[in-house]
């Protein structure tokens, strides 16, 4: 019997690409972008997703430069029962790497880039992914609205 261990149909799904910066009124020549584990460590609604990075021992991985997660923010950890720090440090470090790497692309995607209608994608863990971007330019993963 094969059990999930995936979050699915998660109602809030936030894009992060790791080229991500912050405008500023001047810009720093020799600022770093951020990466995703750095978006992550700095947002507070991403506190659980901070715990299961934490946990997976994923930090490294998700500083890459071309790379763009679909991050489960707490409210969408809470409607599928993942509501505390302890739910998530029962769950094996494989069972959160597999979770985390279901989220994540191996390719920078700005919403902009990604074509509208049913796109079949490839996961950093070798899975399948169905991104479907509407006519009015909203972005659902497996049925979850990416926002």
């Amino acid at each position: 019997m094969k059990t999930s261990v995936g979050i699915r149909h998660s109602p809030s799904l936030f894009l992060i690409g790791s080229l991500l910066t912050l405008s500023d009124c001047h810009k720093d020549e020799n600022a770093v972008p951020k990466t995703i584990t750095d978006q992550i460590l700095a947002d507070e609604q991403f506190s659980l997703l901070r715990v299961m990075v934490q946990q997976a021992e994923a930090g490294d991985a998700l500083r890459g430069a071309n790379l763009t997660l679909f991050a489960p923010n707490d409210a969408a950890f809470q409607k599928v029962g993942i509501t505390t720090e302890a739910s998530i440090k029962k769950l094996t470090k494989e069972q959160l790497r597999i979770i985390l790497f279901h989220h994540l692309l191996n390719a920078r995607s700005p919403l902009a880039s990604i074509p509208t209608g049913l796109n079949e994608v490839e996961m950093a863990d070798q899975r399948h992914a169905y991104l479907n971007k509407t006519n009015t330019g909203k972005l659902y993963i497996d049925n979850a609205q990416v926002t």
